[in-house]
């Protein structure tokens, strides 16, 4: 039965978000950074402890979230200034903030883990399209959002193959 405190269903249940863990990560990370975009001066623990929260008690997890999260923070005017020289006709800074952050975090797995450029752009376009596609209710007809997956892919695709990853 489909019962929370049946066992079975917890076992079935996790492993069914085995598969989507890291992509799950990623989006967490996305709204940390979202929230640093508004706040700056906001409580690292604060963000540490919502990663916490959203990620449940999964440790390895947890330090991949918190390790792409230091990552791009840590590296984001490095990013940034290799955007910007990779951009055509636009600058980072004048982006939508979640394009903005769905690029660093696509960037930063290129430029400093093991992360493949490949898997990189697919998560970036992946994140990008679900953010987008959570914004539709709230924020304006559907066109103007469903190029945003696509031209994420372009630029992510440029940065990759002029040799940011």
């Amino acid at each position: 039965a489909n019962d929370s405190r049946n066992p079975a269903f917890q076992e079935n249940r996790l492993a069914s978000m085995s598969a989507p863990r890291r992509s799950r990560a990623r989006e967490i990370v996305l709204q940390v950074l979202y929230e640093d975009g508004l706040n700056p001066d906001r409580n690292l623990a604060a963000a540490d402890e919502f990663l916490r929260r959203r990620l449940g008690a999964d440790e390895e997890l947890i330090t991949f979230a918190r390790g792409l999260l230091a990552g791009v923070r840590k590296n984001r005017a490095e990013i940034d200034a290799k955007l910007d020289e990779l951009a055509d006709n636009w600058r980072i800074s004048r982006m939508a903030v979640t394009d903005r952050n769905v690029l660093r975090q696509a960037a930063f797995e290129m430029l400093f883990t093991e992360t493949p450029g490949a898997v990189a752009i697919d998560e970036a376009v992946e994140l990008e399209g679900c953010a987008a596609r959570k914004a539709l209710p709230s924020h304006g007809p559907a066109s103007q959002w469903e190029s945003s997956p696509a031209r994420l892919q372009r630029c992510v695709s440029k940065a990759w193959n002029l040799g940011l990853s």
